[in-house]
């Protein structure tokens, strides 16, 4: 899908106006209101509720940054090697954390591997 520019210019020029404090971010009400200015039809309350609980989920991008850091897929696709995870956190980082035992908890399907799902909840 390719972005027209006189879109994108729409698209920046909303979020500046919108942007007041210069934050370069949005909030929920923030962000209804750039939606509601960009798209002809803006998306219904239950789509709106849904993308934001994803965006929020996600804590602005700084888990997928970590995810993708660590080798897992921009789409959020692969999973990591849960003994790998170990070693960064305990040599790497030089944390006394008991992170094995962390990702026993979260590895749900005690396959040795963490996928994305999995992941995030270390940030929960």
């Amino acid at each position: 899908m390719v972005l027209e520019a006189a879109f994108l210019e729409k698209c920046r020029q909303a979020f500046q106006a919108l942007d007041s404090g210069h934050r370069g971010a949005l909030g929920r009400d923030e962000m209804r209101n750039l939606l509601e200015t960009i798209l002809e039809k803006p998306p219904s309350d239950d789509i709106f509720f849904r993308l934001m609980a994803e965006i929020e989920e996600d804590c602005g991008g700084q888990i997928v940054d970590a995810w993708i850091a660590l080798g897992g897929g921009r789409d959020k696709s692969g999973q990591l090697d849960k003994n790998k995870l170990i070693q960064i956190v305990s040599e790497d980082f030089q944390m006394t954390i008991d992170i094995g035992q962390l990702l026993d908890h979260l590895d749900l399907n005690k396959d040795g591997r963490i996928d994305y799902k999995e992941f995030a909840e270390l940030f929960k």
